[in-house]
Formats: C-alpha cells, sequence, structure tokens
C-alpha cells in the first residue's frame, strides 16, 4: 500500500475535499486574513463585520464546562489539565506562568498557528512535515515548531 501523503490522503488524491481528521485547506496567507479578522474583532479589511466582538471574545476564550478531557488523546495533546483546554475548534491557553493567553492548533504537515489575541499578535509556523511520514510529528514538533513560538513568546 502507498504510504500517506498528500496525493493518498483526504478521500483520494490532491485534497480533493477538507477532512475533518486534517483540518481545513487554507494557504498561510488565507490563515493570515482569519487571524487578522479576528484581531480586527471580527472585522474584514474591508470594514465589514463578519463577526461580533462578542463572538471573538467566546472564540478565544471561552472554555465548554463538564467536558472530560483526561483520555489517552487528551493527555497526548496535553489538553487535560487545568492550563489548557480543546474549545471551539483550537486550543485554549490562559496567561499564566509568564506565558501569554493563547490560541492555537496544528494541523497537516505539523502546521502550526497561535493567535495571541490579547498581545495584537500571532505566529504561522508551515514546516511541511508529513506527520504520517516517520518522525514528521514528533520532529516537526521538537526541532521547529516549539523552539520557533517559544522565541515568538519570549518577545511579547
Amino acid at each position: 500500500s502507498l504510504p500517506n501523503s498528500v496525493a493518498t490522503d483526504s478521500f483520494a488524491g490532491p485534497r480533493r475535499c477538507d477532512s475533518g481528521d486534517t483540518g481545513a485547506c487554507m494557504t498561510v496567507a488565507d490563515y493570515a486574513k482569519f487571524y487578522d479578522m479576528l484581531l480586527a474583532g471580527g472585522t474584514a479589511p474591508n470594514g465589514a463585520r463578519l463577526l461580533s466582538e462578542e463572538s471573538v471574545h467566546r472564540l478565544t476564550h471561552r472554555a465548554h464546562d463538564g467536558l472530560s478531557r483526561d483520555s489517552p488523546i487528551g493527555r497526548f495533546m496535553r489538553l487535560h489539565d487545568a492550563m489548557q483546554s480543546f474549545n471551539h475548534g483550537w486550543a485554549t491557553r490562559p496567561a499564566a506562568e509568564g506565558k501569554p493567553h493563547c490560541n492555537f492548533w496544528s494541523g497537516y504537515a505539523n502546521n502550526h498557528g497561535r493567535l495571541y489575541v490579547e498581545d495584537d499578535a500571532y505566529i504561522l509556523v508551515f514546516p511541511q512535515f508529513m506527520g504520517s511520514s516517520p518522525g514528521g510529528w514528533l520532529l516537526g514538533s521538537a526541532t521547529v515548531r516549539e523552539p520557533v513560538t517559544d522565541v515568538f513568546e519570549a518577545m511579547l
């Protein structure tokens, strides 16, 4: 059988459609537009209101109550403690212990975005290390994503 790749994943062939297990198909520029809209309180560059300010606040700060995140996958993704949790499609980490408030999620090929709405900042790291390749997930995280985001957060 073929190894997992962009050619074989996501419903048979070059990303023919979005796949819930790998996230939305967007370019880095599209991710930046989305984050810019959130940092602008839900307003597009042309002034059109896309989300209410309350919706942006809920998306970036609200946590779902009563969910058990203490599962094998929750522990693996470090979403099982009080410091960060998965809400509204991404992880939320409140400001604490010298770290800023942050919303983040990783996608296919170790693509990773972090939004710091309280600091009017974000970082997008798109190394294109396939998570399904040997060592892709672990090497992409340890050698690219974490060192880059640690330096960025230290500058906030």
